[in-house]
């Protein structure tokens, strides 16, 4: 395959603006794929597709000169949280050498930064990886924010689960203002709904108090979260919090019904599945007619051996003593180690606590040193 530098890189300013510019809010990715597909293929990337649902693709791009070679993964989700109107995204405003917009942070900088060294890095050394006999690959998925079903379902694709057999690490571009992070919570989200009994509240006792029972609820779950707190890790506590509340139909009437909402934040070495059932035993004891439903289950992730990992202490010389640390929020990373055995890095351009925010935004220099560290990362990684 020969040298490609006829061909022009865009820089990561006007590649960010461009995907921010796209309104790609969960369930319209798709948009972000063309745009993806059409940069990548005079580069001479094979692509390779999962659907999620109609419309919804899971998009994964290869480069490699020959068959079979060892593979860097590069991966990001392309969905966004609603907010594109009133964060002005259409502009991707470029103001005080920061760029603005739905998607700048969260995670559209990262995709950008590592599709621009990438290309950059072919460019200049593509008779390097086929001498190394080393390949790139990049990740684009779907539905992150509403749950991660686009990595959770990629399984389904044995032409993807076979390239991820020759992975040797994956960077995921989360904002984490390139520090590298190591893991992150687990997640689930409980919904709890307490069937009573409505009466006349001036004969209150011929009826069941469902917003009783929730009370009663909410006292035994603030006893576990303080059990809870027992339980150390190298990412913090274990975290719990009733969201939303809400029972009755009037003042006068006993409600006859009352639903909580739980947000559920676990810590390595505690299992989401038997909390769950923890949970839902809990509540069973004070209504046995309960509804309990769980909407989301993440695992938390910590990279094995944490800090003293090789591959930390090898990025973290790397990229200039780059400090390490974890994530507040849940990622795919959990997915791409647990179900396919990629130890995964977290590395993106920008800060999570701007993530969903209004405005949101991610600053040049953070654009910039992603670039850089990319194209560090994917050097070492041939050369070794």
């Amino acid at each position: 395959m020969g040298e490609r530098s006829e061909i022009t890189v865009p820089d990561v300013i006007s590649l960010t603006q461009q995907f921010v510019r796209l309104e790609t809010e969960n369930g319209h990715e798709d948009r972000m794929v063309k745009v993806i597909e059409v940069l990548l293929e005079p580069f001479g990337f094979q692509f390779f597709t999962h659907e999620l649902s109609p419309g919804r693709r899971n998009f994964f791009a290869l480069w490699e000169s020959s068959s079979d070679v060892d593979l860097i993964l590069f991966s990001g989700h392309m969905d966004t949280v609603p907010g594109y109107h009133i964060n002005h995204s259409d502009l991707a405003e470029l103001k005080d050498n920061r760029i603005f917009g739905r998607g700048t942070c969260d995670m559209k900088g990262g995709i950008a930064a590592y599709i621009v060294a990438s290309l950059q890095f072919l460019q200049q050394n593509q008779k390097n990886l086929q001498e190394k006999q080393k390949g790139i690959l990049l990740g684009f998925t779907v539905d992150e924010e509403d749950g991660c079903q686009g990595v959770d379902h990629l399984e389904e694709s044995l032409e993807i689960l076979q390239l991820f057999k020759r992975v040797s690490f994956c960077i995921l571009a989360e904002p984490s203002m390139l520090q590298l992070h190591i893991g992150h919570k687990g997640i689930n989200r409980y919904k709890v709904t307490f069937k009573g009994k409505a009466a006349h509240s001036s004969v209150p006792e011929q009826g069941i108090n469902a917003i009783y029972m929730a009370a009663d609820y909410i006292h035994t779950l603030r006893a576990y979260f303080q059990e809870i707190q027992e339980i150390s890790s190298p990412i913090g506590n274990p975290k719990l919090s009733v969201g939303t509340i809400n029972g009755g139909t009037a003042t006068n009437v006993v409600p006859a019904q009352c639903v909580l909402t739980i947000d559920r934040r676990y810590v390595p070495g505690e299992n989401p599945v038997e909390d769950e059932m923890r949970f839902k035993s809990m509540a069973e004891l004070i209504d046995p007619n309960v509804i309990f439903e769980s909407s989301v289950v993440g695992w938390p992730y910590y990279l094995p051996d944490g800090e003293k990992n090789p591959l930390v202490l090898k990025l973290s010389s790397l990229l200039d003593n780059a400090p390490v640390g974890h994530l507040p929020a849940y990622t795919e990373a959990d997915l791409y180690f647990r179900k396919y055995n990629l130890p995964t890095i977290i590395l993106g351009p920008g800060d999570i606590n701007q993530a969903h925010k209004t405005p949101e935004y991610v600053s040049i220099a953070q654009l910039h040193l992603a670039v850089t560290y990319y194209t560090r990362i994917i050097q070492d990684f041939v050369d070794k």
